[in-house]
């Protein structure tokens, strides 16, 4: 990696998926959750997961400069954190009457929101 934007870059999204995840980890478990967003969180909980694995991987290919696998695996990172936000957002109207649980879900929307953006300037400071 000789380009230091891509190593920032790197590390940014690194830490945004880790953020991410402590913060979906801070969510109910869906057995604890509201009923009619059991499903939604356990989606959300193995999209995060699936990001935080998704981290070692991304380390080991920036560093190797464009190729197909970089390409699929930040199409994936970003198809992750769309639904993150997507299904955060859903369940924000389906618990108006939980106000704590409603900011939960707002602050894991913009987080993945945050995490999607860093994909992007990774993906662009690529050669």
């Amino acid at each position: 990696m000789t380009n230091p934007m891509h190593a920032d870059a790197l590390v940014a999204l690194a830490t945004e998926i880790r953020v991410l995840g402590a913060m979906v980890d801070d969510l109910p478990a869906p057995s604890a959750g509201p009923p009619a967003i059991a499903e939604d969180l356990t989606v959300i909980a193995l999209q995060a997961r699936n990001a935080l694995s998704a981290v070692l991987r991304l380390q080991e290919l920036v560093p190797q400069g464009a190729s197909a696998e970089l390409d699929t695996l930040l199409h994936r990172l970003n198809n992750f954190f769309t639904g993150i936000a997507s299904l955060a957002t859903l369940c924000r109207d389906d618990v108006r009457g939980a106000p704590a649980l409603s900011a939960k879900l707002v602050e894991v929307e913009q987080q993945s929101r945050r995490a999607a953006d860093c994909v992007r300037v990774l993906a662009r400071a690529r050669p």
